[in-house]
């Protein structure tokens, strides 16, 4: 509305001055673009400057709030779900069931209607996203394909696209703004803001599916092979597409429920990464402390292989980082014995997707 009219808050502000906060009127301003909203809504250049009753950043749910809708499915089912459709009810509804026959269809039936049929509700929703919020949908869709498809760094990114790095580094401020992707940085920063290390994911895990799966086979699905693009073509990857997103619910964990699980509240959570290895989590904590975590999505129980490789990976982290270091692993299919034994001598904390809700 702005766009089409930049005078709007001012023909707000002797309306609402004059009469509006006299009234039973109860004016709510919605914005998705998070840069506007702050700028030129709630910022002291604003003609609204000072009028609002209160301001709410609508963060999409948690992983544990969306498998709220999903009373009847497996704790590693509601992840899937998560990991398909994130957490915007408008979603996550379409496959919660709404008559007693739609109960009887199974989560893969919820996956071809809604996503892989041109009449779904969620085949063409990215694009609709992406035209009414952006002026040029193309040149965004193909970064966030670009991203979804393994591109992270700025130079990948600009390669993939064919725009130099100036102009591509403009359109993903956007998407940022937008909340449509992030920009990590490794969690040993000290000052991530400036860092040239950081790489670009896409925030919304819906988006992310569908740039991934749906899109490139978009011929098919038009042409009704559901079941060739499901079994063939998302069946045999989504293990390794759910390992990102695993270690972003892990994070999310972490940072919501584990101060009061142990009574250690971290300041900061995130990743570390080098050349040649990985971290998936890696807390600061208030006490002083680290926690080093690693996340897998396997079809297998972990074993104390992982642990090793983690404990080796610590020693490489910078030097402030090594102190009262303290180990967790995150497994979708448990672990040993062995494992398990040594976990509980050794003080490692073991978390199955189970714990996670």
């Amino acid at each position: 509305m702005c766009d089409d009219n930049a005078a709007l808050p001012s023909l707000i502000q002797p309306f609402w001055d004059l009469h509006g906060k006299k009234s039973r009127l109860f004016l709510i301003l919605c914005g998705s673009q998070v840069s506007f909203m702050e700028q030129e809504v709630l910022a002291e250049r604003s003609p609204l400057y000072g009028r609002r009753t209160g301001q709410l950043y609508l963060m999409s749910l948690s992983y544990r709030d969306s498998g709220d809708f999903f009373s009847e499915y497996s704790a590693k089912q509601k992840l899937i779900a998560y990991g398909i459709l994130g957490g915007i009810p408008a979603y996550l509804t379409r496959f919660v069931p709404h008559s007693p026959n739609a109960s009887q269809k199974t989560f893969e039936q919820h996956i071809k209607d809604e996503l892989l049929s041109p009449q779904g509700y969620l085949f063409d929703e990215v694009n609709f996203l992406l035209r009414m919020e952006l002026r040029e949908p193309r040149t965004y869709a193909s970064m966030l394909q670009a991203i979804a498809t393994g591109a992270t760094r700025l130079n990948e990114i600009s390669q993939r696209v064919g725009l130099n790095p100036t102009d591509v580094n403009k359109y993903l401020n956007v998407l940022r703004e937008l909340g449509l992707i992030r920009r990590e940085t490794r969690v040993t920063e000290r000052a991530p803001e400036k860092s040239k290390r950081g790489l670009y994911k896409i925030e919304d895990n819906y988006v992310k599916f569908w740039f991934r799966f749906v899109l490139p086979r978009r011929s098919l699905i038009e042409f009704g092979n559901a079941d060739l693009v499901y079994q063939q073509m998302i069946v045999p990857h989504l293990s390794q597409y759910m390992g990102e997103i695993f270690e972003g619910i892990c994070r999310q964990y972490i940072s919501l429920y584990w101060a009061e699980k142990l009574q250690i509240a971290p300041k900061r959570v995130g990743g570390h990464w080098e050349s040649d290895f990985e971290i998936d989590i890696l807390t600061e904590n208030i006490d002083g402390s680290h926690w080093f975590g690693e996340c897998k999505w396997w079809n297998a129980p972990v074993g104390e292989n992982v642990l090793n490789h983690l404990i080796e990976s610590t020693t490489r982290v910078p030097d402030r980082w090594k102190r009262h270091p303290r180990y967790a692993l995150f497994s979708a299919n448990g672990f040993t014995d062995t494992l398990k034994q040594r976990a509980e001598k050794e003080g490692v904390l073991l978390v199955e997707v189970n714990d996670l809700f």
